[in-house]
């Protein structure tokens, strides 16, 4: 067997070695460093933990069942009479009624104004 017949400078096993020991020691500098930075930030104080809570109601526990009622409540307003304004005597009527006296009624006219009149030629 032949020795010292290859190249001996472009390979050093101890700067293998050396490296991945710095890339071991760097990473576990950065996980520890990082993880410091969260334990840190993780416990604002007081003020700033009030402020970052959400205001309540925090929870939409059945949104299916919370636009029921909501559907609910706008069929009840859309078919139902009520005041809207007693002093000035404005009242609501069930939509198909309204419908109803439109028909009979006709639209209220509006006055034209220069803005809103279109020109013909």
């Amino acid at each position: 067997m032949i020795r010292g017949r290859h190249e001996t400078t472009d390979f050093s096993p101890a700067y293998v070695v050396a490296s991945g020991a710095i890339l071991v020691i760097v990473g576990i500098s950065l996980y520890v460093l990082v993880w410091g930075f969260f334990n840190y930030f993780a416990k604002p104080s007081a003020p700033v933990a009030q402020a970052l809570e959400p205001a309540s109601p925090r929870l939409q526990v059945d949104p299916h069942r919370d636009l029921e009622r909501v559907r609910a409540r706008e069929l009840e307003l859309l078919n139902s009479y009520g005041w809207l304004n007693r002093n000035d005597r404005i009242v609501r009527v069930p939509i198909n009624r309204a419908m109803d006296l439109v028909v009979e009624r006709g639209l209220p006219e509006f006055k034209e104004s220069g803005a809103t009149r279109k020109e013909t030629k």
